[in-house]
């Protein structure tokens, strides 16, 4: 028996039923802390059938769906390479990306005076 009941569109981790029926995913050798922003599950439901509780999940960008994170920045991407003529899945540690300065933060009167003083 089907019921009318509508899907429940989900904004994102921290509503409620996101993450029900998401285990927390085991540690990677690469990470050490827990996501904050997916609480160590890697994705949380996006939309949600409550009858069925069949579910659209949409992975967490913080952690690219690992659930967990390193301490120093650095993210794991995963990736698919052709190795002896087959495929095979790598996975690439990339830095964290600069922090930039915009030049609204910067007081250029300040700066002027560095640059005139050295």
């Amino acid at each position: 028996m089907r019921s009318n009941l509508p899907p429940l569109m989900i904004a994102g981790p921290d509503e409620p039923h996101a993450l029900d029926n998401i285990p927390i995913r085991m540690r990677p050798d690469h990470a050490d802390v827990t996501c904050e922003h997916c609480r160590g599950r890697g994705a949380w439901n996006e939309l949600l059938h409550l009858d069925s509780m069949r579910c659209r999940l949409a992975i967490c960008p913080e952690c690219d769906g690992h659930g967990w994170k390193a301490r120093d920045g650095t993210r794991m991407i995963s990736d698919v390479v052709m190795r002896n003529g087959h495929a095979a899945w790598i996975r690439r540690h990339v830095p964290p990306p600069p922090i930039l300065v915009s030049h609204q933060n910067v007081d250029e009167d300040r700066v002027m005076l560095e640059l005139e003083a050295a």
